[in-house]
């Protein structure tokens, strides 16, 4: 899911960051959307992105994976907004 209203990089549920070659970088403290503060390990990772090496910091929050602004900058995204639509991101 992209959530313009989260300016990080990406979020996994813990069960998903597993499985990445990630390594814990931190842990911060996060305002989420109903106003609560949480506690959220992050991590560091290398991803392939728009044919680039990126290294992305992951949140390990419960729920869906998100895809923040912070991986937006510098892009144009094309959103079909409907159920199952279609996302185009392409660099700017």
């Amino acid at each position: 899911m992209v959530d313009t209203g989260f300016n990080g990089d990406l979020t996994f549920p813990s069960r998903a960051i597993q499985r990445l070659n990630a390594v814990l970088y931190d842990t911060q403290t996060h305002l989420i959307a109903n106003g609560s503060e949480v506690p959220s390990p992050v991590y560091q990772a290398e991803i392939e992105w728009l044919d680039e090496t990126r290294t992305v910091e992951i949140l390990v929050l419960d729920g869906n994976p998100l895809l923040g602004t912070g991986l937006l900058a510098g892009c144009n995204a094309n959103i079909e907004a409907v159920e199952g639509g279609e996302i185009v991101i392409e660099l700017l």
